[in-house]
């Protein structure tokens, strides 16, 4: 998957890029608080990354935005 695909999925449902530090984007969600970060290698994302990151999108919606 492109990051930028990626990113534009996130815009799209409520997230901004909150800051960025080396190769790590640090997205917060407008409405719930709630904060992921994609490491970013290149233009394409890992296929595990990709898991890694709905699986931490899935805990933190779960948890009420606090990762669990």
């Amino acid at each position: 998957m492109r990051f930028t695909d990626l990113e534009k999925w996130l815009c799209d449902h409520g997230w901004r890029l909150d800051r960025i530090r080396g190769s790590h984007f640090h997205f917060k969600h407008t409405q719930s608080g709630q904060r992921v970060t994609i490491a970013v290698h290149g233009r394409e994302i890992e296929p595990g990354a990709v898991r890694r990151f709905l699986s931490d999108l899935e805990r933190t919606t779960d948890s009420g935005g606090k990762r669990a």
